[in-house]
Formats: C-alpha cells, sequence, structure tokens
C-alpha cells in the first residue's frame, strides 16, 4: 500500500518541473514559459538547471577567492594568539598542552578558519589528545570553535 503512495506522489511531482526558456530580446535576458518568438535567441533551460549553474558559479567565485588570496602576514600570529588564549582558559592543566598540529589559518567567507591538534593533561591525570577547528571573523575574534574530537 505504502509503495502504491509512493509511486502516486512521484507520478504527481515529476510532471511538475517546469520549463523555462531563456530569451535574448534587444540584447537583454528575458525568462519566460514559452519558446521564444522568432529572430529571438533561445535556450531551453528548468528551474533546476538555472538553480545548479547559480550554484556552480557562486562556488566557483569562492574557489576563486580562495586562491588568490595572500595571507595577512600577522594573521597567523593573531589566530595563534586567539587560539592559545582559549586552550588557556579551557584546558585543566594549560602548563601541560602540546601542539601537535597547527594547520595555518585559511580564508573563508568571511573571516578564517583554522584546524588545531593539542595534548593536554586531563582531570584523570593522563594526557588526552583533541582535534578543534577554530572560526575568526575579520578582525581575528573567535566566532565558533568546533570541537572535532569523536568521542
Amino acid at each position: 500500500m505504502m509503495r502504491w503512495i509512493g509511486l502516486a506522489l512521484v507520478a504527481v511531482v515529476l510532471p511538475a518541473q517546469a520549463q523555462v526558456y531563456k530569451c535574448e530580446v534587444d540584447g537583454r535576458t528575458a525568462f519566460q514559459d514559452s519558446p521564444c518568438d522568432a529572430g529571438e535567441q533561445s535556450t531551453f533551460t528548468t528551474k533546476a538547471m538555472e538553480r545548479r549553474a547559480k550554484r556552480e558559479a557562486e562556488r566557483e567565485r569562492q574557489r576563486e577567492i580562495a586562491r588568490s588570496w595572500e595571507p595577512h602576514p600577522s594573521a597567523a600570529e593573531q589566530t595563534r594568539e586567539a587560539i592559545l588564549a582559549d586552550l588557556e582558559y579551557r584546558l585543566y592543566d594549560p602548563e601541560s598542552l602540546r601542539l601537535d598540529e597547527w594547520v595555518p589559518p585559511e580564508k573563508g567567507i568571511p573571516g578564517y578558519r583554522q584546524y588545531v591538534r593539542y595534548r593536554a593533561r586531563a582531570l584523570a591525570g593522563g594526557m588526552t589528545i583533541s582535534e578543534a577547528m577554530y572560526y575568526f571573523d575579520e578582525n581575528f575574534e573567535i566566532e565558533e570553535i568546533e570541537d572535532l574530537d569523536e568521542s
């Protein structure tokens, strides 16, 4: 019974995807639900295709920003200071802190992010290994800390 309901829903939803025609009229782009008039340039597309193209264009724009970004000389220093201050505040025994992996900050949109893996003494006395992703705003203030530990 559930299978038939699912098939009925698919049969109703599939025809709902509208056809959209992208036409060039007097040098301007127009979208319409009918084919373009004679003499106008036409491209058949669907709304899903348009959304996908816009998403891909935005991704490419973000990749281009990331490729062209040169780290600010003080970005690494400022993020390091902020992370160390945060760890000193949060750790049980800040004196036991050992940095295992320190990845330089990456430019995000907006702000920066930085991955760090560290060891520190836990309450029970043993050393624990932790991983975190720090997110910063444009002024190198910590906006969010994502704990990457599996436990």
